[in-house]
């Protein structure tokens, strides 16, 4: 088993890769940067991420949402889910880890 503080390094070094690819593909609001932070905490209390981007003003949204696990000296996505949405937060395209994906 690993040791919490661990655990915690795996998830924000997870967190923060997210936010990483987010900032250097798409360009969205500048409260992206003051939210995402509160993003990470929550995964570090409840072992899931879950953000909801803004990456073309008014037009798209990307939604994200992954669960996180631990293997041997390393985190797992336990399950996901990668939404593109449209204005209206209706989906244009999906990937999760469901079977029929």
């Amino acid at each position: 088993m690993l040791h919490n503080s661990h655990q915690q390094r795996l998830i924000i070094n997870r967190c923060w890769l997210i936010y990483d690819l987010i900032t250097e593909k798409f360009r969205h609001l500048y409260e992206f940067h003051i939210e995402f932070p509160a993003f990470v905490e929550l995964a570090l209390i409840s072992g899931y991420l879950q953000v909801l981007v803004e990456i073309s003003p008014g037009e798209r949204f990307l939604h994200i949402h992954e669960e996180y696990d631990f293997g041997e000296h390393r985190l797992e996505l336990k399950g996901y889910s990668y939404n593109l949405l449209n204005k209206s937060k209706h989906n244009i395209i999906r990937a999760d880890s469901l079977p029929h994906h």
